[in-house]
């Protein structure tokens, strides 16, 4: 995942995050057809790589595949995207237990200016 010092994210389908199309370098975006092909890429990948993942679920509520993701690759950085809003404390709070290594307010953060 990491070659010629690029960095690679693997992104999971997800209608918010199709939406990012590059990254900075020495970043590269990695889409995977699912949370199955995100297990096996991680399996394999070094501690370089980054799991970024949508972690909200449609009707409310965080996404528990995001915890299992921590678990089961500890030495991978995953990195949430959460739509927080005053509303959504407990559910932060939940996927900093959980141990994530970041939280994106990905529509904030995507902002211009």
């Amino acid at each position: 995942m990491r070659r010629n010092g690029v960095r690679a994210v693997i992104i999971p389908p997800s209608p918010r995050l199709d939406l990012l199309r590059e990254l900075p370098e020495p970043y590269a975006i990695r889409r995977v057809d699912g949370w199955d092909e995100l297990h096996e890429v991680l399996r394999t990948a070094p501690p370089s790589a980054v799991a970024l993942v949508d972690a909200d679920l449609p009707g409310g509520g965080v996404d528990e595949r995001v915890r299992e993701l921590v678990v089961r690759f500890p030495m991978n950085p995953v990195v949430a995207v959460l739509e927080l809003e005053p509303g959504r404390v407990d559910d932060l709070r939940r996927v900093l237990r959980w141990g994530v290594g970041e939280v994106v307010n990905f529509w904030v953060e995507s902002l211009p200016g």
